[in-house]
């Protein structure tokens, strides 16, 4: 379930979790992808405007942005509240996803890339660990969550462990494959998040989106049983 894609409306984000709730009680377990909006601009998702190394506004009480950024994890917890938790139902909660990449606000910027990249990993630890505790404590959903930590599939670019928020904080390390070659993740990131020591998942999987291309799953699935 995708919730705050651009055009979803309330009811499509009840009926989404709705068909999560179903699929737990038919043997599985969904993902919940939070797609957090811009809580600078009140912006999408891939609004990039913000200050260089401001994500310590999110866990600074007395700014817009820490207001905004609360009011969004109670919004998410009130949904998942309704119609998840209090019917006993986990999910894997995947936020901040693709956080290496370059294409949402909560990623490394410019700068933050670069020279700056140790205090940006800091804010963002602090941002991912803050919004942890307030679903998982004081909003008390934490049995109930699997936190899913998301790196883009571009590991050349950045380290895919590199924004890691600790272990307390996280239950499966994932990436994206959106490639030509389905098998293929990019260069060394397999081998730097499964060195974290947890279980390790695709959260997303397709073909190149340059290309148009088509995976081959059987393919796929054999390179997995190898």
């Amino acid at each position: 379930a995708a919730l705050h894609h651009t055009g979803a409306t309330d009811a499509m984000i009840r009926t989404a979790l709705w068909h999560a709730h179903d699929y737990f009680y038919c043997g599985g377990v969904a993902t919940i992808y939070e797609n957090m909006p811009n809580l600078w601009t009140g912006g999408g998702s891939n609004d990039l405007t913000r200050d260089p190394l401001s994500l310590d506004d999110l866990y600074t009480p007395g700014n817009a942005a820490y207001t905004a950024f609360h009011t969004e994890l109670d919004w998410l917890a009130d949904r998942l509240e309704e119609i998840l938790t209090t019917r006993g139902v986990p999910f894997f909660l995947r936020i901040f996803n693709e956080c290496t990449g370059t294409w949402y606000w909560w990623s490394p910027l410019g700068s933050e890339r670069t020279t700056n990249l140790a205090a940006f990993t800091a804010q963002f630890v602090n941002m991912w660990q803050e919004a942890h505790d307030y679903l998982a404590v004081t909003r008390g959903l934490g049995d109930y969550i699997v936190w899913v930590y998301n790196s883009a599939n571009q590991d050349s670019s950045l380290n895919s462990a590199q924004l890691y928020p600790g272990d307390a904080y996280v239950d499966i390390v994932t990436t994206s494959c959106y490639c030509d070659s389905p098998f293929t993740i990019g260069g060394s990131g397999y081998a730097h998040l499964t060195a974290l020591g947890k279980p390790f998942g695709l959260f997303e999987l397709g073909g190149s989106l340059t290309t148009g291309n088509q995976p081959n799953y059987t393919t796929f699935l054999a390179r997995v049983q190898s």
